[in-house]
């Protein structure tokens, strides 16, 4: 079985890698980080 890097598997699960993406200036008020273009921050709360 392959083993992926997280580069590879962030472009095979959202098409672009990892440095491509595009985040808003909405921040989680659970986590603290920024809210991308996929609607997702780092604890996924944002959803």
């Amino acid at each position: 079985m392959k083993k992926y890097n997280s580069e590879e598997i962030h472009k095979i699960l959202y098409k672009k890698e990892s440095h491509e993406v595009k985040y808003s200036n909405y921040i989680c008020p659970i986590c603290k980080s920024r809210i991308d273009e996929f609607g997702l921050c780092a604890c996924d709360a944002a959803r």
